[in-house]
């Protein structure tokens, strides 16, 4: 899913999930030369309750 996609479906920005990505904790995956996507179950297992 894209970043914005991502986004609305955690309830956060665009920012905070492309600060995730950089500080190593969602992967991200190069689709094309720009564009940057996350699976879904990344941000479950990201997600995921205490």
């Amino acid at each position: 899913m894209t970043l914005q996609q991502a986004a609305v479906y955690v309830a956060a920005s665009v920012k905070t999930i492309r600060r995730l990505i950089a500080a190593g904790d969602l992967p991200a995956y190069l689709c094309g030369k720009r564009g940057l996507r996350v699976r879904r179950e990344d941000l479950d297992n990201l997600m995921r309750p205490l």
